[in-house]
């Protein structure tokens, strides 16, 4: 049992979390994301995530940028976004970060805000109501903690998530020119999936991004879905009737991305 800890561990714990852990001990923690928390102080002395008062009003936008042209063109589409009501609405732009892990970190400790999005900074969010659509998904089930635009079911083995059973929508460049690409998609069912593309993810819980392991431009998206996973959290595609963002990434690089996708399977697979 995950939770079947050293007395020596034990007593190294603050007092705080001593009844805490000897509850836990009794209770079934399968899914349990508070166990989870215990489990990794008590395993590895650090906390799992990341506990501070959120403004449950707000929307933050969080971005690594290295190219101010492509960026001021996604801030023009974010400035287009109806706001759901009572929201307000922030961004944080990271720059000259060692990796899209530790940007986000960055980004992450210093926003207060309960919604988060973090976006390429080549990403075009072209529908108006992408943030209601957002905020709804959230609101159908507090047990959802990220969500994208598109992902895979199931995490292949291989650890390439485009190789899985693809779901979603979305336009993008990846193969040279602008083209619409759609998996299995419903426009009005919210669906679950186990890891998501990073081009954009929203967050309604803070979680650590796993900067002591990928501190490269790859995995950081689908680690972090299994990062969720591992606390009980679902992992979703927001549901629409048409594609609501525009990725204008080009060919991607592949530096680096054998050495991360080997970490990865390590750690998940």
């Amino acid at each position: 049992d995950i939770l079947d800890v050293s007395e020596t561990r034990f007593e190294e714990c603050p007092a705080e979390y001593k009844k805490e852990i000897e509850t836990l001990q009794s209770m079934d923690h399968a899914g349990n994301p508070d166990a989870y928390e215990v489990y990794q102080y008590v395993v590895t002395g650090k906390r799992s995530s990341i506990k501070k008062d959120l403004d449950e009003n707000k929307i933050c936008f969080i971005t690594a940028v290295n190219d101010e042209e492509m960026y001021s063109e996604c801030m023009d589409h974010l400035n287009r976004l109806n706001e759901p009501d009572g929201m307000t609405i922030d961004a944080i732009a990271i720059r000259g970060a060692a990796s899209m892990t530790s940007a986000y970190n960055e980004a992450m400790a210093s926003s207060d805000a309960k919604y988060k999005i973090y976006m390429h900074q080549d990403v075009m969010i072209t529908d108006r109501d992408f943030l209601i659509k957002l905020i709804d998904t959230f609101n159908s089930d507090k047990n959802i903690g990220i969500a994208g635009v598109v992902g895979t079911k199931k995490m292949p083995k291989d650890g390439i998530w485009w190789n899985g059973t693809m779901c979603g929508q979305f336009i993008d460049s990846h193969e040279g020119e602008l083209k619409e690409y759609k998996y299995g998609y419903s426009s009005e069912d919210i669906i679950p999936v186990e890891t998501l593309d990073g081009l954009i993810l929203c967050t309604g819980y803070d979680v650590p991004w796993r900067d002591d392991l990928f501190d490269k431009w790859h995995f950081y998206d689908v680690s972090q879905c299994m990062e969720f996973g591992r606390r009980g959290y679902l992992a979703v595609v927001i549901p629409s009737d048409a594609p609501m963002v525009e990725h204008r990434s080009g060919i991607a690089s592949m530096k680096d991305y054998e050495s991360e996708r080997l970490k990865f399977i390590n750690e998940y697979m």
